[in-house]
């Protein structure tokens, strides 16, 4: 009877090792997706000619259980977080993109723009989708451009502006977005 515990604790623990150990990464192809480093300073100018500035405060891979309730033996999944700080503005970081995997290895873009002043973009591309989508843009050169008319989850007040269009450039990241009060802000090029 010792001898049969201890073989299915055997059994037990490499099961555990064989199918909780399961990590969805990033593929470099997925990472691709991601054009900024820390320290990275980009400024847009809208048609106004008001500037913003922003520089990449962190780049953040984490991994993260897919079901937190099965402790160890859920499987992992790998994502990328792209965060920000806008010079002049808020001292807080906020995250800008993010790259992921869900449980069924899928891997996903979203982005996440969010100003204080402005409504959150918080739109979510399948990355098979987005690649098939790419394209190129009126203004820059190269065709590794998305332009994307998100969709709002909320009602948004009127008094508040909010993106309607954003184009992001694979190699470059986001290069212009348009919000409801008209205005449009492009990413000014060196």
């Amino acid at each position: 009877m010792k001898n049969t515990n201890s073989s299915l604790l055997t059994v037990g623990a490499l099961a555990l090792l064989i199918f909780g150990c399961v990590t969805y990464d990033l593929s470099p192809k997925d990472e691709a997706w991601n054009p900024y480093e820390v320290g990275d300073k980009f400024t847009f100018v809208s048609d106004k000619n008001n500037e913003r500035t922003f520089t990449i405060s962190n780049v953040e891979k984490t991994t993260n259980r897919v079901n937190v309730y099965a402790g160890n033996l859920s499987k992992l999944k790998e994502s990328l977080t792209v965060f920000a700080i806008e010079e002049n503005g808020s001292p807080e970081e906020f995250p800008l993109l993010t790259i992921f995997k869900n449980s069924q290895d899928q891997s996903f873009l979203n982005f996440n723009f969010a100003l204080p002043e402005m409504l959150e973009i918080n739109h979510v591309e399948e990355i098979s989708d987005a690649n098939s989508k790419l394209e190129s843009a009126n203004g820059f050169s190269g065709n590794d451009f998305l332009n994307i008319s998100p969709v709002l989850n909320v009602s948004p007040d009127v008094s508040i502006p909010y993106v309607t269009n954003f184009i992001f450039s694979k190699s470059t990241g986001f290069v212009q977005f348009s919000l409801t009060n008209g205005e449009v802000w492009n990413l000014k090029l060196n």
